[in-house]
């Protein structure tokens, strides 16, 4: 589950850098860094919420 919430939340760091690297003259590093910060813990709560509902229906 942390490694897929890493692999995901990289993308979501490295995606919006290269637009921006690409079409606009700065970087906004601490709004990447803190999407991909959100990103991960999204992913790992929406997990957590996954597993916890298919232990109930069980």
């Amino acid at each position: 589950m942390i490694k897929q919430a890493l692999v995901y939340s990289v993308s979501f760091f490295i995606f919006p850098t290269v637009l921006q690297f690409l079409f606009k003259p700065e970087i906004n590093w601490v709004d990447n860094i803190g999407l991909s910060i959100f990103a991960f813990f999204g992913y790992i709560f929406f997990a957590w919420m996954n597993k916890s509902a298919k232990k109930d229906n069980k």
